[in-house]
């Protein structure tokens, strides 16, 4: 049941971007499940690093 929560809430936080609604969020949410993890790990890094870099 844990994963589920950490979709919802994957879920949930893309939702709050700008013009990404509910579907949209999950898509990608499902798209970033279907992602290898190298390239999932580049993808949180550079969101991380937008913070603290910029």
């Amino acid at each position: 049941m844990e994963e589920l929560k950490s979709l919802t809430r994957l879920q949930e936080s893309l939702a709050k971007l700008p013009s990404v609604g509910k579907k949209s969020a999950e898509r990608m949410a499902f798209a970033m499940l279907d992602m290898d993890d190298d390239d999932l790990l580049e993808f949180s890094e550079a969101i991380r690093d937008l913070k603290n870099k910029i």
